[in-house]
Formats: structure tokens, C-alpha cells, sequence
């Protein structure tokens, strides 16, 4: 369940856009259950927000680069390949239930993913 805090989120106010926050926001049913998934902007578009003919790959790009530099996501590179980690997930999606604590994806470095804590809450 999405909490509805995340309309109030200031980090996600942050985001320069309606488009953007958009994107944010939709992008959460489509990780997994510890908030991760495929990274590639044309991935993230493709799969996030294939009806919005007016955004381009270069736009998702710009979008989670904002997200990364606000904290909302820890953005990286795995083996060639990009990955978004969601960060404060459970400020607005809980696991419930038998719902499993493993991810698709694979975590990010340890140093990364740290530093975008830092980064999220502002130290």
C-alpha cells in the first residue's frame, strides 16, 4: 500500500516537474519489494510512462539524475547496467504479510548507496 505522505514529501516537491514527480511516483509499483529496478532511462520510460508521447529517454535521464541528487533514489551501475534504488521505501510502501525482503536486481555498492543516505536525509 502507497501511503499518502508522499504527496506532502518535500523531497519530492524537490523535483522540477509535474512530469517528473509523476514519474517518481509511478515508478514505485513497478520495483520490486525492496524498491529496486532496471535503470536505463529508455527502460524507465518504456516501462513507467509509455503513454506519455512528449518525454524522451534525455528528459527520464535529467529526472533521475534530479532523484539521485535529491536523495529520493540511489541511481548506479551494476555489471554494465543501470539500477534504481528507491530510498526511504518504507516511508511510502510497507511489505505486508508473506511478502518477501529479497530483490530481482542487485544492491548497490555498499560506498553508493551509503553516501545517497547521506545525501537523503540531509548530512
Amino acid at each position: 500500500m502507497l501511503s499518502h505522505t508522499i504527496s506532502t514529501d518535500a523531497r519530492v516537491a524537490g523535483l522540477g516537474s509535474p512530469l517528473a514527480r509523476l514519474l517518481y511516483t509511478w515508478m514505485i509499483p513497478h520495483c520490486d519489494n525492496l524498491g529496486r529496478m532496471p535503470g536505463e532511462p529508455a527502460s524507465v520510460r518504456a516501462t513507467v510512462i509509455p503513454r506519455e508521447q512528449d518525454v524522451s529517454d534525455g528528459d527520464v535521464h535529467e529526472w533521475l539524475q534530479d532523484m539521485d541528487r535529491l536523495g529520493l533514489v540511489c541511481w548506479y551501475h551494476y555489471d554494465g547496467m543501470r539500477y534504481v534504488q528507491m530510498l526511504g521505501w518504507e516511508k511510502h510502501q510497507k511489505i505486508v504479510g508473506n511478502m518477501a525482503r529479497t530483490s530481482h536486481y542487485p544492491a548497490p555498492p555498499k560506498d553508493l548507496h551509503a553516501a545517497s543516505i547521506r545525501r537523503s536525509y540531509g548530512v
